[in-house]
């Protein structure tokens, strides 16, 4: 991960209530002559001193992780939003949350901002155990950091297996009343959802799911009723 801090006058006033919360990020493609746009999660935000930090995943191609590599300070970023909050209420205090790197800002974000009465269980995949990142939160976490198959194929083939989230569900469901949070490559949310409904009958209405990417469409992203 590459983290971003942006800082400015214009920052004043800027809002994000939830963790599930995007910007929208304009970059130049790679030619370099026109726009293209992609969503980061604020990561977090210090009004008091108007900064606002970004998490971008460091792979190659991607225009935003391609910016964030060579960012260099004084360097601009054009971004609008968020246009809309989601902020969901559970009066259990009980949160599963599921991604892959993309989710990893969102998650994060909601982990570090937890009440010390809140329990969370946080599923977390990865590609290598340096992958990884610190916490800290005042709440109730358990916290898995879930590596991906090491199978000989493209690791892009790799990210929508999951098969290490299932056999992790299988062995500690959650509780009753617990709120479920899914994100990440499309593949692998699907799977994952159709885990959750039919093998643990798990009620749609305490599942949230969306898809963040998909292999080899630009703007992948995918919302799961």
């Amino acid at each position: 991960m590459i983290r971003v801090t942006l800082v400015g006058e214009e920052l004043d006033g800027f809002v994000s209530p939830s963790a599930g919360d995007h910007v929208k990020v304009f970059l130049p493609d790679e030619s370099g002559e026109s726009t293209v746009m992609r969503d980061y999660t604020p990561r977090k935000y210090d009004a008091e001193k108007r900064e606002l930090t970004l998490d971008f995943v460091a792979h190659p191609g991607g225009p935003g992780a391609e910016w964030a590599m060579h960012a260099q300070a004084g360097d601009e970023l054009e971004f609008g939003g968020p246009r809309g909050s989601l902020v969901i209420h559970n009066p259990n205090g009980r949160w599963l949350l599921i991604g892959d790197e993309t989710a990893l800002p969102s998650m994060m974000r909601r982990v570090e901002e937890a009440s010390s009465d809140e329990h969370l269980q946080v599923l977390a995949l990865i590609s290598t155990e340096e992958d990884k990142l610190p916490v800290d939160t005042n709440a109730n976490v358990r916290l898995s950091w879930l590596t991906r198959s090491q199978r000989p194929n493209a690791e892009q083939t790799r990210a929508t297996d999951a098969g290490a989230v299932i056999n992790a569900l299988k062995a500690n469901p959650p509780v009753p009343g617990t709120f479920v949070w899914l994100a990440g490559e499309s593949d692998m949310v699907r799977q994952v959802r159709a885990f959750l409904l039919s093998e643990l009958n798990w009620p749609k209405k305490c599942l949230r799911a969306a898809g963040y990417w998909k292999i080899g469409v630009a703007e992948g992203h995918e919302k799961f009723e």
